[in-house]
């Protein structure tokens, strides 16, 4: 069956699974098989999309897109990936640290320096850190879209409107992953998409030790986090024209907002 990719675009996981079996929980961790996935490997996703020869066969698994952006706007602002490991242990140097993010959204996303304010900051996570949370919400906002977002849903969009392509891809969403942690019906559905010819019990029973995906471990603060929804929503329809709310119309994945209000309702 030529080759298969797992992306986890909410953690930035592109993962490339030999073709064959898959052992138990592969399609869950996958952290020992990834890659970096900046833009330049979706956009040779989305090349792809348009070879027809070979049957390749793709799962995505993303995010809600408001939940994606505040997520990483709380990891990053933690100090994670820049002086803070990806686990927030000390002692780290990560990418983001001297990345310079004020250049990537000039450059990108045609931001002038009046857009932010000034900020005694090194690095991005230093300013989420210190700016209020709507300018840096809208600072992060702005970076996830153009960084990661925007390469996705292109590629979404091309394997959409690419009748074989489409046949071959099976797209699932994250919460997908954690209505029955122990044992998530996705990761089934994933194997017997990837896998139709092989025997199907396989699946049964498949469990992992990575609880629910994890995400990006921050603050379960509900009242906070909804704030935080209302915030983004009100800064995508003012600064970004409803970019983020188009982008994940695509996808249709369920935020962490409607459950926690339809818990909230019960």
């Amino acid at each position: 069956m030529g080759w298969q990719l797992l992306i986890k675009i909410n953690r930035n996981y592109l993962a490339r699974i030999p073709g064959g079996k898959v052992r138990h929980s592969e399609l869950y961790s996958v952290r020992h098989i990834t890659v970096d996935s900046r833009k330049e490997e979706y956009d040779l996703l989305t090349n792809l999309t348009y070879q027809l020869e070979q049957d390749y066969r793709t799962v995505f698994v993303t995010r809600n897109w408001y939940d994606t952006i505040i997520s990483g706007y709380l990891y990053h602002q933690s100090g994670r990936e820049c002086w803070l490991s990806s686990g927030g242990k000390g002692g780290a140097s990560g990418w983001l640290k001297n990345f310079n993010w004020e250049e990537y959204l000039e450059k990108e996303r045609g931001r002038g320096r009046p857009y932010w304010p000034q900020l005694p900051a090194p690095n991005l996570c230093k300013y989420l850190e210190l700016a209020p949370p709507a300018d840096g919400l809208r600072v992060y906002a702005d970076f996830a879209i153009g960084f990661w977002l925007h390469s996705v849903s292109a590629l979404a969009t091309a394997r959409n409107s690419i009748p074989p392509a489409k046949l071959r891809t099976l797209f699932l969403c994250y919460d997908q992953f954690n209505e029955n942690e122990k044992f998530p019906d996705a990761i089934k559905e994933a194997g017997r998409f990837l896998y139709p010819a092989d025997d199907s019990t396989q699946w049964d029973g498949l469990k992992s030790d990575n609880h629910g995906g994890g995400g990006h471990s921050t603050t379960t603060d509900k009242v906070f986090r909804m704030g935080l929804h209302d915030m983004l929503r009100i800064i995508d329809s003012e600064h970004f024209d409803g970019e983020i709310r188009e982008g994940n119309s695509k996808f249709g994945c369920k935020s962490e907002a409607e459950s926690s209000l339809l818990t909230e309702a019960e």
